[in-house]
């Protein structure tokens, strides 16, 4: 959950449980998809609302298994390719001196009106109080202020960004597997060009990398593109994917995938 006070399966440990129990019993995989510019209902909500989504889902889900035609499972195969993903340009001093004043006047604003949200290009969730805003915020503050240590010691962030890409052949059905937190035009584009009958869109496979946005959303900024690169998340600060970044991303599945 958002403010760290449990754990749970969310809405998917719900689904699941609808769709074992149609099937018997048998184990079932969930798949994430790639999704990384939209939300589930309540996403920042209990664990009520979530088992009633899973509800929702799962009770779909299990009344389709009666159509549901079985597919090959052999041959059985797969792949794994690193490529580097472009990154946008190292920030200029005044770029870092702009957004850091942009942080430290939307915790000056927080403290004569608790329910601002809008920072920098973003609005923070409005259920967060106050303090877990600004800590957010700090978050880019410990960022931007690491880059301009970088800069006065004339130090250069990687311009790429290496990214480990596969597919999974399961006879009929491919799996094309991204890390990272894909947008779903991307999805959508390898699903149509993969020469399977049945393609998986698996994303955040094999470990944690960030958001990878489309050409059009890096020019529109926010969240998922801007901010969320604003900050120490893995341990060293790194540089945006730059624009291209999804097409390679997507040739590159579907090259894995034939």
């Amino acid at each position: 959950m958002i403010d760290d006070s449990m754990v749970s399966p969310d809405w998917v440990g719900t689904a699941r449980q609808y769709v074992e129990d149609a099937i018997d019993g048998a184990p079932s995989m969930f798949v994430q998809g790639f999704c990384g510019d939209v939300n589930c209902y309540h996403i920042f909500g209990t664990p009520q609302q979530a088992r009633r989504n899973g509800e929702r889902l799962g009770k779909a889900a299990a009344e389709a298994m009666a159509w549901l035609v079985p597919a090959r499972s052999e041959p059985l195969d797969f792949r794994f390719r690193t490529v580097e993903l472009p990154c946008r340009p190292m920030y200029t001093r005044p770029e870092i001196e702009q957004q850091l004043a942009a942080r430290h006047a939307f915790i000056e604003e927080l403290n004569h009106d608790p329910t601002a949200t809008w920072v920098a290009g973003i609005n923070l969730p409005e259920q967060l109080p106050a303090e877990k805003r600004i800590a957010l915020v700090q978050l880019h503050l410990d960022y931007l202020e690491a880059i301009g240590r970088l800069l006065a010691d004339g130090q250069q962030l990687a311009s790429s960004l290496p990214i480990t890409l596969g597919a999974i052949r399961i006879g009929d059905v491919g799996a094309a597997l991204s890390p990272g937190e894909n947008f779903t035009s991307t999805g959508q584009k390898v699903r149509m060009r993969s020469p399977f009958l049945h393609t998986l869109v698996c994303g955040d496979t094999n470990g944690l990398f960030g958001y990878l946005g489309t050409d059009d959303e890096i020019d529109r900024g926010g969240y998922e593109t801007d901010s969320f690169w604003k900050m120490l998340t893995f341990g060293d600060a790194r540089l945006a994917p730059a624009k291209g970044s999804a097409d390679l991303v997507i040739n590159t599945l579907v090259e894995l995938l034939v």
